[in-house]
């Protein structure tokens, strides 16, 4: 990068910073990604019409994570312009996600809806899983924001489906955690609590310091919600101890829900207590914070002397089937020609057999299925 723009070559200076954005993003590098990209907008008239769409999008990417609201909002917007007039529509989709993300950030519900709506009309001619899986994440907020929860709960669903079907653990994790509060807010605490316990083994074995710090917080507020106060200050310190690590800046309604959660917590303990909770968390690293989040949340499972219930009064004869299968460890795509229907198909009963049995994965299911059958005889 350095040689390229000593060289005042700002072409390829900006190429390699495009083709960077993903990994600076993803190990939490945002303070040293906006260094780099100051230079480079500077110099953005010098660089070809597709280059300089790119590199206005990445950069404001950053200006989000750094919380320069205004900033981002004319970057994507001047994206937006460029890649309508080039007919890019990929580069379109992602602008209006990011511009409707910045208006629901800002309380702009409405405005984010009529974004989103423009983006439905591109995903009509021009459907991309991408973009739909952020329109389903982006209108799930919207919906649960507004109280909405059963809304909410079933665009989760949709989005969770989606990305199982586009293989992203990643984002499958984001979504488990979503649904999770949805869950929670519901009263749903089990299913909450297995959720989160399952979105946080994966980020934990996915690493990347970005997506862990937003999962602790995430953590944090749920048990701010149930009343486990000590643990969500705790939590609360070390998310913002590793938002601060990689420049992640909270602001809009996000800093607003953090502070009421933050607030929350702090009316059920003492200030001598939360302070030494907070100051707790303050001293850990991402390690032990996740450690702490996976054994304050929990997994309520019900009594292990109960008898299951039977199986037409949870699941219907098909997602038994398909939960006999998935036992096997077969995937939804061996499934599907093992039962002669569609993958799609497989799709819901897998989610309905999930949603039904308050599990989060595979696994889950799988061991349910293998305890149904000890308890039965082997039968």
């Amino acid at each position: 990068m350095r040689y390229f723009l000593d060289a005042d070559d700002a072409e390829h200076a900006a190429r390699l910073a495009i083709a960077l954005s993903r990994y600076w993003h993803t190990h939490g590098t945002v303070i040293e990604t906006e260094r780099w990209l100051e230079p480079l907008l500077a110099r953005s008239d010098a660089l070809e019409a597709r280059t300089r769409m790119r590199l206005l999008t990445v950069a404001g990417n950053v200006a989000i994570d750094r919380a320069k609201t205004g900033r981002a909002t004319n970057l994507f917007e001047e994206a937006l312009g460029l890649a309508r007039a080039a007919g890019d529509r990929d580069r379109e989709m992602g602008c209006l996600i990011n511009l409707a993300y910045i208006a629901i950030d800002a309380d702009a519900d409405a405005r984010a809806l009529a974004l989103l709506a423009e983006l439905g009309v591109l995903l009509e001619a021009h459907d991309d899983d991408q973009a739909r899986r952020q329109m389903l994440a982006m209108l799930g907020w919207i919906a649960q924001y507004s109280g909405d929860l059963g809304r909410a709960r079933e665009l989760f669903v949709k989005h969770n489906e989606l990305v199982r079907r586009m293989g992203s653990r990643r984002y499958l994790a984001h979504g488990l955690q979503w649904t999770a509060e949805s869950a929670e807010l519901e009263g749903d605490r089990r299913r909450a609590s297995a959720l989160t316990r399952d979105a946080l083994v994966m980020f934990r074995e996915l690493g990347g310091r970005f997506c862990q710090a937003e999962a602790i917080g995430d953590a944090a507020r749920l048990l701010a919600i149930r009343g486990d106060a000590t643990a969500a200050a705790s939590l609360f310190a070390a998310s913002e101890r590793a938002r601060d690590s990689v420049g992640l800046v909270l602001k809009g309604r996000g800093q607003r829900r953090h502070a009421e959660s933050v607030a929350l917590a702090r009316k059920r303990l003492s200030d001598r207590a939360f302070a030494d909770a907070y100051e707790r968390g303050m001293a850990m690293d991402l390690g032990r914070a996740l450690d702490l989040a996976l054994s304050a949340i929990g997994a309520e499972k019900p009594d292990a002397g109960a008898a299951p219930a039977p199986v037409d009064a949870v699941l219907t004869k098909r997602e038994m089937e398909v939960a006999e299968l998935i036992a096997l460890g077969l995937t939804n795509t061996q499934i599907a020609k093992q039962l002669v229907i569609g993958e799609r198909t497989v799709d819901t009963h897998v989610e309905n057999v999930l949603h039904k049995l308050d599990f989060a994965s595979r696994s889950q299911v799988a061991a349910w299925v293998t305890e149904r059958r000890l308890r039965s005889g082997g039968r």
